[in-house]
């Protein structure tokens, strides 16, 4: 097993098990990687814990090396100069999209603080590495997206996008999610359609937590809203709808309705409305770019589960 193959095994075995193992690219991870010379000398040099320039770890970065990159942001970020921010963001989304989970938080605040609008391709590469660290179980990257598509900066608002997100990291036990999500869904708005199920789903998630302030309220809260009645089976519906219904014998009911030949009918029970389609399904229909690189995670099976209580796909 080569040490990329032992490096995926690994996160497989750390990740939640929402997450889609979708950190493809993990970049240089050994000095054996890099061809040339210059640049493997520098690797070993900056592993054993020699110190290099802000010049040679910008090299390293450049081909793919996600610890020189991390290593490379720092230093500008060190610097405290507005003229660095944008390389910073670049050399830390580098990081992140080449598995350095580490590299997350700092990419996270420096785009929430940073006032001037990213370049489009910067943009672009920041907002590729939090959704590559998202489908890989990181709950900060996945929480991260939530909040910027649900505020609108810096990667304009979406709102199917910022919920999608909001239900994957609620999915990986985020209380406080989790019960911002089903306040979401309780109260219901113009862009967020009022939904008990996933209301109820999320809080089930925040009672389970270990955030004692996110479980009372959600405890609380699920105490005024009791289960709703099981479906009735489509099968055993349609059977029943298909089944005419005999008059004769002192048994028989009165209350159904004739058909032309006499008997009785039954009939069968209305569906639901349908809600809109699940907030999954149209983020991945608004999605334009790379599929790999750009498609959100999977919705989390809790609420895949209570969307399809009331007979709808997500």
């Amino acid at each position: 097993m080569g040490p990329k193959a032992a490096l995926a095994l690994c996160m497989t075995l750390a990740l939640p098990a929402w997450a889609e193992v979708d950190v493809s690219q993990f970049g240089i991870q050994s000095a054996s990687e890099i061809t040339d010379p210059a640049l493997r000398d520098l690797r070993m040099r900056m592993v054993g814990g020699a110190p290099l320039t802000y010049k040679q770890m910008r090299a390293l970065a450049d081909v793919g090396d996600g610890l020189a990159a991390f290593r490379a942001a720092q230093i500008l970020e060190a610097e405290d100069d507005p003229a660095l921010v944008d390389d910073a963001i670049h050399y830390y989304a580098v990081a992140a999209r080449t598995g350095r989970d580490f590299a997350v938080r700092r990419l996270v605040s420096l785009l929430q603080t940073y006032e001037p609008a990213l370049q489009p391709s910067l943009q672009q590469n920041a907002e590729d590495a939090l959704r590559t660290q998202a489908r890989a179980g990181n709950a900060i990257a996945a929480q991260a997206l939530a909040d910027m598509y649900l505020i609108g900066k810096p990667f304009g608002k979406n709102i199917e996008r910022g919920l999608a997100y909001m239900e994957i990291s609620a999915g990986g036990g985020d209380g406080k999610a989790a019960v911002r999500l089903a306040m979401m869904y309780l109260k219901g708005t113009d862009d967020v359609p009022a939904d008990r199920d996933l209301a109820r789903a999320a809080l089930k998630i925040a009672a389970g937590s270990g955030d004692l302030g996110s479980r009372t309220m959600a405890e609380n809260l699920l105490r005024m809203m009791p289960e709703p009645p099981r479906r009735r089976p489509e099968g055993l519906v349609n059977a029943a709808a298909a089944v005419p219904v005999s008059l004769s014998g002192p048994g028989a009911p009165s209350v159904l309705p004739q058909a032309d030949d006499g008997t009785m009918v039954a009939t069968p029970i209305i569906k639901p409305q349908p809600r809109p389609a699940g907030m999954a399904a149209r983020v991945a229909a608004s999605v334009q770019n790379d599929p790999r690189r750009t498609a959100p995670p999977r919705r989390p099976a809790v609420f895949e589960q209570a969307a399809l209580h009331t007979g709808t796909s997500p």
